[in-house]
């Protein structure tokens, strides 16, 4: 019985990805198994393909929508024929996955380089591996701080510091009173210009 739903889902996704009329419906793709390895702490995915015309060329995968790569195959030591079946697999770090769910999307290609339709399933990312990296990134970056602000010191500590001024006065005197205050006299603008001051008593 064909699921309605599913099928109506595909035609969708298949127009999304520009590949309506270009799915070869002869080459079969199938997910048979995936799970945890808890020995190797790796989610794998496994499966069968196999062409009803022709032998699959390849079975490739992808990650969220992401780049195509190639999966790993069992080798049978002869070239396959028309509806021989052949085991593919993946594995994939959930650790080196951001934490939530991530879809895995699976096809076959043939000789002509047509797909098959995709097939689906769910890798849970743990993330573990991305915080231990953004954590030693933080570390690094803390450092890098430090030895600037170091540096800065080192810089500062070698600037000479402000010489004192002495102002001696015209006689030869340290031209300071008893206050440590500078004595200063105004001068009519003639004077600094370099005339001669009248005298007190107003005599040539």
């Amino acid at each position: 019985m064909v699921d309605a739903l599913a099928a109506v889902e595909m035609a969708f996704f298949l127009k999304e990805e520009g590949l309506t009329g270009q799915i070869d419906v002869s080459s079969q793709v199938h997910i048979t198994s995936a799970g945890l390895n808890e020995t190797t702490g790796l989610f794998e995915v496994g499966g069968l393909a196999w062409g009803q015309n022709e032998a699959i060329a390849s079975v490739e995968a992808r990650l969220d929508g992401g780049a195509w790569f190639e999966t790993t195959y069992t080798s049978s030591g002869s070239e396959l024929a028309a509806l021989e079946r052949f085991e593919w697999t993946l594995a994939l770090d959930p650790a080196q996955l951001a934490s939530g769910n991530h879809t895995i999307e699976v096809r076959g290609l043939n000789a002509q380089g047509s797909p098959s339709l995709s097939v689906f399933t769910v890798v849970m990312g743990t993330g573990a591996g991305l915080d231990g990296a953004s954590g030693a990134g933080l570390s690094f970056g803390l450092a890098g701080l430090v030895v600037a602000f170091l540096v800065m010191v080192f810089l500062v500590g070698r600037i000479d510091p402000p010489q004192r001024l002495d102002l001696a006065s015209s006689d030869g005197g340290a031209g300071l009173n008893a206050s440590g205050v500078l004595e200063a006299e105004l001068l009519p603008s003639d004077v600094v210009s370099g005339d001669t001051p009248p005298s007190g008593d107003g005599s040539p």
